[in-house]
């Protein structure tokens, strides 16, 4: 049984320990990750380069603006 941090419970009926190990190391694959270019955000850049360009943070809005559009 997995419970989730928003309430959802997963049960899962296994009947051989080869099936178990298989979704054992698959849930702790994707749960734990342990290397830094395997999380999803650096994955999904990864494949899709053009989007990494096109989408440079420091350039999507002005600072000074954004400070004077607040009355800071």
């Amino acid at each position: 049984m997995i419970c989730l941090k928003d309430g959802r419970v997963f049960k899962f009926i296994i009947n051989t320990e080869t099936m178990w190990k298989k979704i054992y190391d698959f849930i702790e694959k994707f749960a734990f990750v342990r290397v830094k270019k395997h999380f999803f955000a650096f994955k999904h850049f990864e494949s899709n380069k053009k989007l990494e360009e096109s989408c440079i943070g420091w350039h999507l809005f002005d600072l000074v603006r954004e400070f004077n559009r607040m009355e800071i």
